[in-house]
């Protein structure tokens, strides 16, 4: 699960590699903040961004927390 989104949150839109950072901010800047998704996406960042770190310690070699 970590992978996938992973490979979903550092992917923009046309394909090209993006940071967790920008890939959030490129989804915020999409939806206004009353807009349903707009909501979604900032309660559930903090969890994904945890997904993301954990994926790349897992690459680098580093033990998963």
């Amino acid at each position: 699960m970590d992978a996938l989104v992973t490979a979903d949150l550092t992917t923009g839109p046309s394909g090209e590699r993006l940071t967790y950072d920008e890939r959030i901010a490129e989804i915020l800047e999409r939806y206004p903040p009353d807009h349903p998704v707009h909501r979604t996406w900032v309660k559930a960042a903090p969890i994904l961004r945890e997904c993301v770190e954990r994926t790349e310690a897992r690459l680098r070699g580093d033990q998963p927390r």
